[in-house]
């Protein structure tokens, strides 16, 4: 027996040999260094859709980085914000 789709479920998929252009925006991927927490996989998965992307890896925290460790979340986005707010200009592909 097959589940009936949805109306809306899609049935078609973007094809990979579309290029797709990367963000132009800071991206900052963070993971945890446990468990399912993925360590360094976020940022280097992102790096085929972003310039510039900054990793991190939360130490003893698996995947649910706020509940399991959100003062060090906190402290990694507060400074990835200022690091942005203080002169992050966006990427021209030009070097």
């Amino acid at each position: 027996m097959r589940a009936a789709k949805p109306a809306h479920a899609s049935t078609t998929r973007p094809s990979p040999k579309l290029p797709r252009p990367a963000l132009q925006v800071p991206v900052l991927a963070i993971g945890g260094d446990s468990g399912a927490g993925r360590g360094l996989e976020p940022g280097l998965s992102l790096q085929g859709f972003a310039d510039n992307v900054t990793s991190e890896v939360i130490a003893n925290c698996g995947h649910w980085l706020m509940e399991e460790q959100p003062a060090a979340v906190t402290r990694l986005l507060e400074a990835f914000a200022d690091l942005v707010h203080a002169g992050w200009t966006p990427h021209t592909g030009e070097t």
